[in-house]
């Protein structure tokens, strides 16, 4: 049976790890204070020595003794009551030989001494630490000087270095001691400050803490709602990856620290918030239900959790189960008018009045709630003309008549998100005016048109009701904001500011005007950001490049009935691709595409046999690539900016050749058929020669060729 070895508990762990630090630095700062206690004793013996040194070789009793017949008779009672009473272990002195005339053991007086005489040598001061008669000792030695000032001689001063072992050891003891106290004083201190850190984290150990670290990432990051921890300041300290998403932050973005008032535009208090209370917040364009509840630890308030919800997803999910049900009633309500229809229909048969039965058919009209836009409608993109019959049949249910006005136009949109945004707007401003005018009316006018060389899509919405106060019609667009009152405490005002954020990013705007129904006109300006993934359209076969797209959408092309678009190219390999695949009868260029020259790519099309029309659609007008085009076929060449009018007119014109061609039905053409096939049936006749027409024609030409342009170019 395998043995499972427990883990050691975190205080055991705090402890042992406290006090092998201070024991490693109590035994350093002990070895230090020992080493520099003995230094210390050093300098102090060395300054003795060296001073008990000098005073006896300048003593005048000592220097004249040298010239006696036995000096040692003077110098060694002197030397015995210096050394006696300086506490050294010898005091010798000795002449320039090296003879001693002093010293401890009197029976070495006379003879030379065991070290070298460094000091009658030199002259000058010698320490060190040498081996003598004594033992091995820390001396001093000074030179003596005669009257004449000549070296006679020299003294030793020293200690042995086993009485300076044992005067330092008398010491250090009283330093471990305290050391040793110091140490158990620390262990002490280690468990308390252990068990101090256990309680903090509430006698949890290391792997029960990171087993609730993995659970508690686990559970944060994988809810659905967005879960942000603020501090008692407001601050966030903790959000998980629904947060992010809702709040519109890349994922793994770091919000530690940031105020929450920064990331969203509804005013938050958490502090003074009510448990459980929910309220309605923006974050950027995204509309979230907020629920405010306080973390409460030991019966002290130490944060708030916020609990965020996409309250965008829910009034989707609930518009959709409103418009079932809605949509529910409505047949309901239809089955019972058509059943009474038939009904009064079948008596009037009976009776034969059938006139009268006919006025009643006249009268029920084309249908209830659910019948289709006007077949007059360009409302081409399938989202939004599906949002208006959504919206129709609402408005019947409130009695409000909604009307999409004629002329209105939308062709399909570039993306799903493009749609999306005109949806966002479009739903907003026909509910406001929905509220705004009960019983009332509301027209939509949508305009998709060329402004500025790009696409922009134009949506009004006027109603008849009270309209907005010209002081307001700024802040009508702020946050909570509202003409309307607030039923059961609901916040309002969130769809138009939802209207002007999205008009903003796309770089349009939105405002509000009066309207000629007497109430109040909103008109949103939407740019249509041209997309970086599309970039090639086949006409039955048209090729139009990216550019063209924001143009010449399927839409607009499908609407005129001139062609019937096949396909998309987003480069020019893929162009040539589709001419292949497809044979089209027309191609839209842009002579710019990510991987080649829209000159060559035809280039290439026409050696490999294609013979249909092309329209350039480009920005590029210099001389050559013009004159490029037109050596490979290029007829009609629109240089942006231009108005989807010239489009239609050149669409039409090829239309019209290519159906000429078609009825025709021969191979072999004579002189006129040949004529009426190479001249378009836009171009212009050409004026007389010599008139003031001609004449102008000349100078505009020559103005626009390059300045080296030659006679035969002109």
């Amino acid at each position: 049976m395998g043995l499972v070895r427990r883990a050691m508990r975190l205080r055991t762990q705090l402890v042992l790890l406290q006090s092998a630090i201070m024991l490693v630095v109590i035994l350093g700062s002990g070895i230090a204070a020992a080493w520099l206690q003995e230094r210390s004793l050093r300098e102090a013996y060395l300054d003795r020595m060296i001073g008990v040194a000098y005073s006896v070789a300048q003593l005048p009793t000592v220097t004249d003794a040298f010239d006696d017949p036995d000096p040692a008779a003077v110098i060694q009672p002197i030397a015995e009551t210096v050394r006696k009473a300086s506490d050294v272990t010898y005091v010798v002195v000795s002449n320039v030989e090296g003879i001693r005339y002093s010293h401890p053991n009197p029976d070495l007086i006379g003879e030379v001494v065991s070290t070298p005489p460094d000091a009658a040598t030199t002259g000058e001061l010698f320490v060190d630490t040498q081996t003598g008669t004594l033992g091995t000792s820390w001396r001093a030695k000074v030179p003596v000087f005669g009257a004449d000032g000549a070296v006679i001689g020299q003294v030793s001063v020293g200690i042995l270095e086993s009485e300076l072992q044992r005067d330092w050891l008398s010491t250090v003891w009283i330093l471990g001691l305290c050391l040793a106290v110091a140490a158990i004083v620390g262990v002490v201190l280690a468990s308390w400050a252990a068990s101090l850190v256990r309680r903090r984290i509430y006698g949890v150990e290391p792997e029960e803490i990171k087993s609730m670290l993995e659970t508690r990432n686990a559970t944060l990051h994988g809810i659905g709602d967005g879960l942000v921890v603020l501090d008692e300041r407001g601050e966030i300290v903790l959000c998980n990856d629904a947060a992010l998403r809702l709040l519109g932050r890349e994922p793994g973005a770091d919000l530690n620290g940031t105020p929450i008032a920064d990331v969203l535009d509804a005013p938050i208090d958490p502090l003074a918030a009510d448990a459980g209370e929910q309220q309605l917040v923006l974050a950027g364009e995204r509309m979230l239900l907020a629920r405010v509840d306080r973390v409460v630890v030991d019966d002290r308030a130490v944060g708030t959790v916020l609990i965020l919800r996409d309250r965008t997803e829910l009034d989707a999910a609930l518009r959709d189960l409103a418009g079932a049900q809605g949509m529910t009633e409505t047949l309901r309500a239809q089955q019972h008018e058509f059943a009474n229809t038939l009904h009064t229909l079948g008596g009037l048969l009976e009776l034969g009045e059938s006139e009268a039965a006919m006025g009643v058919i006249e009268r029920a009209g084309a249908g209830g709630a659910l019948a289709a836009l006007e077949p007059s409608s360009g409302v081409l993109e399938l989202e939004v003309a599906a949002l208006l019959l959504a919206k129709r049949a609402q408005a019947r249910e409130h009695g409000v008549e909604l009307v999409v006005r004629p002329g209105s136009t939308l062709a399909p949109a570039t993306s799903p998100s493009v749609a999306g945004d005109w949806v966002t707007v479009l739903g907003n401003l026909v509910d406001n005016a929905m509220d705004a005018s009960p019983g009332g009316r509301v027209e939509v006018s949508i305009d998709d048109a060329i402004a500025e060389a790009r696409r922009v899509v134009t949506i009004a919405v006027d109603d008849d009701g009270p309209g907005v106060p010209e002081p307001q019609r700024d802040a009508i667009f702020d946050i909570e904001v509202s003409s309307k009152s607030h039923p059961a405490g609901l916040a309002r005002g969130y769809g138009l500011t939802l209207v002007r954020r999205v008009a903003e990013r796309l770089g349009g705007e939105a405002h509000v005007e009066e309207s000629p129904l007497g109430g109040a006109r909103f008109v949103a300006r939407l740019p249509v950001v041209a997309s970086a993934v599309v970039d090639g359209t086949v006409v039955d076969g048209a090729v139009v490049d990216g550019t063209a797209v924001e143009i010449v959408t399927r839409g607009f092309v499908e609407r005129h009935g001139a062609f019937v678009v096949a396909g998309e190219a987003a480069t020019g390999r893929a162009a040539l691709e589709a001419i292949e695949a497809i044979g089209p009868d027309l191609v839209l260029l842009d002579v710019h595409l990510p991987d080649a020259s829209g000159i060559e790519v035809l280039r290439v099309a026409r050696a490999r046999g294609f013979a249909g029309e092309v329209v350039a659609v480009t920005a590029a007008r210099d001389l050559e690539t013009v004159r490029a085009a037109r050596a490979f076929g290029v007829r009609h060449y629109l240089v942006k900016p231009f108005g989807l009018e010239a489009m239609r007119e050149r669409l039409e014109a090829i239309r019209a050749e290519l159906e000429q061609a078609e009825a025709l039905g021969v191979r072999v053409l004579d002189q006129r058929a040949v004529d009426a096939m190479l001249q378009p049936a836009d171009r212009q006749r050409p004026a007389p020669a010599g008139s003031p027409l001609t004449l102008d024609r000349v100078a505009a030409l020559l103005e626009s060729l390059a300045e080296s342009a030659s006679a035969a170019e002109i």
